[in-house]
């Protein structure tokens, strides 16, 4: 006899203590003493019916029920035993409609009305008959009953989602939306946000809260749900008056984590998640949601923090994630090839292709994409796949994918912009010229207007992009018209600021860590993204307006001398910008200092006639023509050749990765001896905008054109590189960080 059992001497002794091994689940324990108990009492009716909960819990069903049924046929009216008889038929799916069973589920409830296995049993032999109006009023009547006893009978309304057809639940949810059980209301909730009917689902969530503030299920689901629907005020008055019913401060803390993510108030949730590290065992949930902040913003200095203190708490497809922000692309790829494993999905055959584009196996990357498309029907792979595609030059096979996803999906917007994209990449119109003129006429939106204009521009047809360009110009709101810059920069705030792309983590290696802290870093970046928009909508608004404010513009007074002293040679000037921050602060400092100046461009929209514009793309040789033409006549060329996507483009070597140049800017300079510029604008510390400017090489007498554009190439990229690697505020954050911050791909940590 073990020590455990010594010391029960009597028939209920033994009963208490197996009740409780069976409670914890000690099975072990609870068979040696129902051997004792047997020992004391050989036929003792209780002790029986411990036997057969020990076979029931332990999952011998057919074992269960045997001892089950011999006990409701020894003691009639043992209730009990027939009660655990209907729970262990139920289990075992074997609780047909014969009248033995309904008889059985009778006498139950005679003695006890709300005997939750008798209760339970009545609605499945109900369930078992649905095609008549007759059986149809017996599940409501039955589903009535139960819930007027267990109103908190999450069993009653799964067995009934499970057994009847969606109509046949929405039927039944209406006729018993009467029953004040939360239960019933919080599945009915959730059924209808499945629908996509949120609002709908806040009214019963709403409801079910009022018949029980004290119910966690239905206090969990409305706190998610009014975070969704961003009603934060109430998300705060919830919170407060629950948080002494939900079962942890940690669980206060994820929810309010949840809250300041959907809010955008990422600071806010950075210190709160501080309060995290104190909890030494995180829940699942709340990890999640940890780890979504810090993706969100792209913490990196956390990223380590993640992996060593969660481990394989850690969904595949978060650790996958994060070893790709870290630069670990091998890591990031046995992660996705887990998570493909577990679950194949979207997701995570997105991140596989992801890390193994990252890792340069472009093809296999395609490959597992023509995988996915076959089992998933994703216009999300779909577009992946073309873009592989179309940057790897396989134009017949973008063609084939582009008419599946229009044909298939039938978005004309979504594709629209995969059209567009591919057009860009393979710098042709695929034969979807017409396309996009139907488009720009049919729908007349600034999007689909630029998106005709710039394939017209790539297929050399300036002429009549500039004609579209005439014919649809947009004009400005009542809003922009009255927008002053300086003004709507004082209010930006980071509460409501977008948060930054998955490239600012690659961007962040890269810093200034004498300088600057990760979430200063961060939150320059992004007040320099969102004053980089306000800033490009402004002078959008003032080019096309006949009288421009040049003027509402926070620049800084220029000493212009770099340039008028250069142009003083009469070999006219070229001007190497970047796309960088405030790009066009650098126009708007020619246009104020009355210095004739030409833009070369590749696609987009004219800015004339406030800025002259040559146009470079399939037939470039009038726009050439006009440059020359400028440079005679001693004017200014502007423009930024560090996204070149034309073709000719030269790639250099960049930081870890490659960049390519547009090579016509050297070139002129070359040909026409034509001093060069290096001329940035960039936000200050203050938030004014101030111009930088550096000369440019001009070619030796003997040197060769393209020993020339090499070394001209590689002083512009040193200045690029100095750009990129300062204040946050003036660097974007393209995909290209990806590559020119790590390396070699998938071999260190890139923060090692």
């Amino acid at each position: 006899m073990s020590e455990i059992t010594k010391a029960a001497t009597t028939q209920a002794e033994f009963l208490r203590l197996i009740d409780t091994q069976l409670a914890a689940r000690q099975f072990d324990l609870a068979s040696e003493t129902l051997k004792q108990a047997y020992d004391a009492d050989p036929s003792a009716p209780e002790v029986r019916l411990r036997e057969a909960l020990l076979n029931q819990q332990q999952g011998r069903l057919e074992a269960a029920a045997q001892t089950l049924q011999r006990l409701a046929s020894d003691y009639p009216a043992f209730i009990r035993a027939k009660a655990q008889l209907l729970n262990t038929l139920l289990l075992a799916d074997r609780l047909i409609d014969i009248p033995e069973n309904q008889e059985l589920v009778n006498t139950v409830l005679e003695h006890q009305n709300n005997n939750f296995y008798a209760l339970k049993a009545q609605l499945s032999l109900a369930l078992q008959n649905t095609n008549s109006r007759e059986h149809s009023n017996n599940i409501e009547e039955a589903l009535r009953i139960s819930l007027k006893h267990h109103p908190f009978g999450y069993q009653f309304i799964d067995i009934c989602i499970k057994k009847l057809s969606p109509p046949q639940v929405e039927h039944l949810f209406n006729n018993c939306s009467d029953i004040p059980s939360p239960a019933l209301k919080l599945r009915n909730a959730q059924r209808l946000i499945r629908r996509n009917t949120p609002k709908a689902a806040l009214l019963l969530l709403s409801q079910a809260y009022d018949i029980s503030s004290e119910h966690l299920p239905v206090i969990r689901s409305l706190l998610h749900l009014l975070i969704d629907l961003d009603k934060h005020d109430e998300f705060s008055n919830l919170i407060e008056a629950s948080s002494i019913h939900l079962k942890s401060e940690e669980e206060v803390i994820k929810f309010k984590l949840l809250s300041l993510l959907k809010q955008r108030k990422f600071h806010e949730a950075i210190t709160l998640s501080k309060s995290l590290k104190k909890h030494p065992n995180l829940k699942p949930e709340t990890i999640d949601a940890y780890i979504q902040l810090i993706l969100k913003i792209n913490k990196v200095d956390e990223f380590k923090y993640i992996l060593e203190s969660f481990g394989n708490k850690i969904n595949p497809i978060q650790q996958c994630e994060i070893y790709y922000r870290l630069g670990d692309f091998s890591s990031s790829l046995h992660k996705a090839e887990q998570a493909m494993q577990k679950r194949p999905d979207v997701q995570s055959i997105t991140a596989y292709y992801q890390s193994l584009r990252a890792l340069g196996e472009q093809q296999r990357g395609i490959d597992t994409l023509e995988q996915g498309i076959k089992q998933f029907k994703s216009i999300s792979l779909y577009g992946l796949l073309i873009k592989a595609n179309a940057e790897t030059g396989n134009k017949e096979r973008c063609i084939q994918l582009l008419e599946i996803v229009e044909n298939l999906f039938k978005k004309p917007k979504a594709f629209a912009d995969i059209l567009h994209s591919t057009c860009m990449i393979l710098r042709s119109d695929l034969g979807m010229l017409e396309k996009f003129k139907l488009w720009a006429n049919t729908y007349k939106s600034p999007q689909y207007i630029t998106y005709y204009i710039d394939i017209l521009r790539i297929c050399g047809q300036h002429h009549e992009a500039n004609q579209i360009d005439n014919k649809f110009q947009v004009q400005p709101t009542d809003f922009d018209r009255k927008l002053n810059l300086i003004t709507e920069l004082q209010k930006i705030s980071l509460d409501n600021a977008n948060h930054l792309t998955p490239a600012s983590c690659f961007a962040w290696i890269k810093a200034d860590k004498t300088q600057w802290q990760f979430i200063d870093w961060y939150g320059r970046a992004r007040w320099g993204q969102q004053a980089n928009r306000l800033f490009t909508k402004a002078f959008s608004t003032d080019c096309s307006q006949i009288e421009p404010d040049w003027d509402q513009y926070p620049l800084i007074n220029t000493d212009m001398s770099p340039i008028t002293s250069l142009l003083s040679k009469k070999k006219g000037l070229v001007i190497a910008s970047s796309h960088r921050g405030p790009v066009a602060a650098s126009m708007v400092a020619m246009k104020r200092a009355g210095i004739s100046t030409r833009i070369i461009a590749t696609t987009g929209r004219s800015l004339e006639p406030h800025f002259r514009t040559s146009f470079l793309t399939e037939q470039p040789h009038t726009a050439i023509k006009q440059l020359i033409a400028s440079l005679k006549d001693n004017e200014a060329i502007i423009s930024s050749p560090d996204l070149s996507k034309g073709k000719g483009g030269i790639e250099f070597d960049f930081m870890h990765g490659k960049l390519t140049l547009a090579p016509i800017m050297p070139r002129l300079c070359y040909r026409n001896r034509t001093p060069s510029l290096w001329m940035k604008a960039y936000w200050t510390e203050a938030n004014d905008i101030a111009i930088e400017f550096r000369e440019l090489p001009s070619p030796e007498p003997e040197e060769l054109e393209s020993a020339f554009i090499e070394r001209w190439g590689k002083a512009y990229l040193d200045l690029l590189e100095q750009q990129l690697c300062g204040d946050p505020a003036n660097i974007g954050f393209s995909e290209e960080w990806r590559s020119w911050a790590i390396p070699q791909p998938g071999v260190a940590n890139a923060l090692a």
